[in-house]
């Protein structure tokens, strides 16, 4: 579970921001603890997803001043250890492809716009490099049999994570926001 304070423009040294939190909460026993206060300084974690197979958790980050566009973080849970950063973040969302492991988001492009779709594999915790192909990240998502389905603005769209292809499934007739409970 990851604790965000919202507005990243509250999240200033100023406000004594020193950076969000990744919490772990147990069900069972109704406890929680803290994993990692302030995993990358000074850096909201707005959006996340956690690979529970490989005890990885993935964000796309912000810094406390709105400065710059948003960064990338895998952190090792079991090691409680940044596994990887860069500086080439999720605009928005990401999907994780549970077979592989591998996590695909957008770049934030210019004007906040989304930029090219890039592809971080934990097996080998490098910089994540373009698949070439488009796909629609969205929060909330699983795989299913090879595909991971996803909503935007635009349409319905399933993701093949072998082939790393997009097929626009269905045109959206609102563009409120769409999401699935985990």
């Amino acid at each position: 579970m990851q604790r965000h304070r919202g507005s990243t423009k509250t999240t200033t040294e100023k406000n004594h921001f020193k950076g969000d939190w990744i919490l772990r909460y147990q069900p069972m026993s109704n406890k929680a603890e803290v994993v990692v206060h302030a995993p990358l300084p000074n850096q909201s974690l707005p959006t996340g997803w956690l690979d529970g197979g490989r005890r990885i958790f993935y964000s796309g980050t912000q810094d406390g001043a709105n400065e710059k566009s948003p960064s990338f973080l895998a952190y090792d849970l079991e090691k409680r250890k940044v596994l990887y950063s860069d500086d080439a973040g999720p605009s928005r969302a990401l999907i994780l492809a549970q077979s592989t492991g591998r996590v695909y988001f957008h770049r934030e492009g210019n004007k906040g716009g989304e930029g090219q779709l890039v592809r971080f594999d934990p097996a080998k915790a490098r910089r994540a490099r373009g698949p070439g192909r488009e796909a629609r990240p969205a929060r909330g998502v699983r795989e299913h049999a090879g595909k991971v389905y996803t909503a935007d603005r635009d349409g319905i769209w399933a993701f093949d994570t072998k082939t790393e292809k997009a097929e626009k499934l269905a045109r959206r007739r609102s563009a409120a926001w769409t999401t699935s409970p985990r």
